[in-house]
Order: C-alpha cells, then sequence, then structure tokens
C-alpha cells in the first residue's frame, strides 16, 4: 500500500521526472521545463512519511509508492504531473489550509461498474441505508468512548474530581445512546442519535487536554480556537485518506448512508471516516498539544479564523501521516494493521456488503 504525498509549498509546483514526481522550483510550470527533465536519476524510495517538502535537498517519489496526492492551500500541480496521477488512477485531494475540503481530481476510470450500479441502487434503499448507518454510529461512538475512558487514566484527569465525574456521566450517556442506536430502524432518528452522542462528547473534550486553549464546544467554519483548527483540519486529511480508499475498492465516494448526498459533499467517505474520527484525529489532536508539538504560538489570526502557520501546518501533516502508519488491532476482527490499512479494510467490508456478501461491521478499536 502506498503513502500519501502532502504538498504545501507554493513557491514552485510538483513536477515530473520520468515515472516519479518531483517539487520544481519555479514558478512557471511548463510542458516543456517537464519533458526537459533528466530521466537516468533513480528515485529514492520514500520513508513511511512522503514529505515533498524538504528544503535542503529535492527528492523524486515514485509513482508507484504514492497512494494519493493532498494539496493544501495555494500548492500546484504541473499538466504533467495530473497526466501521470491520471495513468495511475491516483487521486488528489484539495484543501484549504484552514481545513476546508475542496475537491478531488481522478482519472475517471471505474473498473467495478457493476458494484457502482448495486451502491446507486441501495442508496435508494432505506432499510439497507440504516442498517449501515446503524453500524457506523455504533463504530463510532463506541470509540468515542474508548477515547474517553484513555484520557480518563491519565494522571491530570484522575486527580480532577469534577472532571472524572463529568466523563463517566458522558460515558453512560452514549453507552446508553448506542443502546438507542442498536433498536433504531429509521434514518433520520440515527442520525439525530450520532449528533446527541457528537455534542456530549464534545462537551468533555477539554478535560483531555492538560493546557486551556480556549476550547468551548465544536465550531467548524471557521475555527476560532487552536484546537477546532486542528480538529477541522484533521477530520480534512481523514476525509481524504477515506476518499482514496473509498476509491480504490471501486465505490462512488458522493454516494453514501448515513450522510446525506443532496449536500454535495463526498457521502461515503464521511461515512467511511466517522468510525475513525476519534482514534485517528481526535487523539492526534490531544497528542501534539498535550505533549507541546504544537502550542498556541503554533497559529494565527486569518480574518475570523485560526490557522496553523507554514512549518506548524508541515508538522501537524507530519503527525497526522504517523498516526495513519500507527498499528491497531480491531476488536471485532483481531486484525493487526496500521489504520491506514483498516480505512481501505473497511471500505471493501462496504462493498462487500453493497455485493450480499457479508453483512457490515464498523472498526472498533481494541
Amino acid at each position: 500500500m502506498g503513502q500519501t504525498l502532502f504538498v504545501t509549498r507554493d513557491n514552485g509546483y510538483m513536477g515530473v521526472t520520468g515515472e516519479a514526481l518531483v517539487w520544481k522550483k519555479s514558478a512557471n510550470p511548463t510542458e516543456s521545463q517537464e519533458q526537459s527533465t533528466a530521466k537516468g536519476k533513480k528515485p529514492q524510495k520514500p520513508t513511511s512519511t512522503i514529505n515533498a517538502e524538504e528544503e535542503q535537498k529535492i527528492v523524486p517519489f515514485p509513482i508507484h509508492s504514492i497512494s494519493d496526492v493532498v494539496i493544501v492551500g495555494k500548492s500546484s500541480l504541473s499538466t504533467p504531473c495530473l497526466q501521470l496521477l491520471s495513468k495511475y488512477d491516483i487521486p488528489v485531494h484539495y484543501t484549504t489550509e484552514v481545513g476546508q475540503y475542496i475537491g478531488t481530481f481522478t482519472s475517471g476510470t471505474c473498473h467495478q461498474k457493476k458494484l457502482r450500479r448495486l451502491q446507486y441502487e441501495y442508496s435508494e434503499d432505506k432499510e439497507f441505508c440504516a442498517d449501515i448507518a446503524r453500524q457506523v454510529i455504533i463504530g463510532k461512538l463506541t470509540n468515542q468512548m474508548h477515547t474517553v475512558a484513555r484520557a480518563s487514566n491519565k494522571e491530570t484527569v484522575a486527580k480532577n474530581e469534577k472532571a472524572q465525574k463529568e466523563m463517566k456521566r458522558v460515558a453512560r450517556e452514549i453507552k446508553s445512546i448506542i443502546g438507542d442506536v442498536k433498536k433504531e430502524t429509521e434514518l433520520d432518528k440515527l442520525r439525530g442519535y450520532e449528533g446527541l452522542a457528537a455534542a456530549k462528547y464534545f462537551s468533555i473534550f477539554t478535560y483531555f487536554l492538560t493546557g486551556n486553549l480556549g476550547f468551548a464546544k465544536r465550531e467548524k467554519r471557521p475555527p476560532k480556537d487552536p484546537v477546532n483548527a486542528l480538529l477541522s483540519l484533521g477530520y480534512t486529511l481523514l476525509a481524504g485518506t477515506a476518499t482514496t480508499a473509498i476509491l480504490q475498492v471501486g465505490l462512488d465516494p458522493s454516494v453514501g448512508w448515513l450522510h446525506p448526498e443532496f449536500r454535495d459533499r463526498q457521502s461515503a467517505s464521511l461515512d467511511l471516516m466517522e468510525e475513525f474520527r476519534s482514534v485517528i484525529v481526535d487523539r492526534l489532536v490531544i497528542g501534539v498539544l498535550n505533549q507541546g508539538i504544537l502550542n498556541e504560538s503554533a497559529f494565527e489570526k486569518q480574518g475570523s479564523a485560526l490557522l496553523l502557520k507554514r512549518d506548524s501546518l508541515r508538522r501537524f501533516i507530519a503527525e497526522y501521516a504517523k498516526r495513519l502508519n500507527t498499528v491497531a488491532t480491531n476488536a471485532k476482527t483481531e486484525q493487526e494493521a496500521t489504520y491506514r490499512e483498516h480505512i481501505y479494510l473497511q471500505a471493501k467490508a462496504l462493498a462487500k456488503a453493497i455485493q450480499g456478501k457479508k453483512k457490515y461491521h464498523p472498526f472498533l478499536l481494541n
């Protein structure tokens, strides 16, 4: 399985050298520049985190080592670069520096036409949608409880009587909501339970953090404090990872089950990422802030929004890539794999459920 190539610089463009991508320090990417590059260089094997932002040394990234590309902010790719990525069916995700998803470039080819026809058909089946949505929500809420339990064992929280009381209360309430979700058959009510649990979960999120960073509630557009800024960016990166997995198994990212498709978003990708929000992004945000990897000085104001400074943005993305390559165990299947691999396996599980081969079960962290 390849790695994600994150591009955050804006003093050049991502170009092509033979069958590899390479950063080129030029403001005017042209085909003639691409065609004149040396093809005799042997591309170096990338590390587990492909980083196109090396100031000291520009290293080519072999096309076969890349699973997807994420363009952050004003970074750009040349036309030959897009052509090469399209040739190998490698998607390119575009996002703003604030963490707002813009869109995804794909080759437009589909090798699973029968699967997609079934996906479109079952997206109209209320019972099937409710069943998938139910499992996704159970996975999301169970993993949220896992994150709460993990945070409550921290020494700083253990000494805070109020925090302990509130966290135990919310854990009980989320557990009760899971019970309601298991019995619910109406899709809109399932969505309501998911939203209710999310509000309760984020009401105690500040207790997970060692410092006072101004977090009071989940605010998305725009994020106004460091915690919300990191959560928004992290969720956008996770949505890109989920979209890549959805495309790899042959599904259409825009047609989902839990998230309504009428809002013009990648609904299937958002469904897939729900189970991984707390175990990948939330824990990443808690970790980088509590460990001092990032602090309030890493941010700057842009209008009413708060966003990461350039160097801090690269640092956070590097930590996200490391998190994706962290090994975890699925409590349901007892399978050990990286989070990136688990996301792909869950996408495959969705495809099998659509094909009627196997009931869908969510990823549950062991």
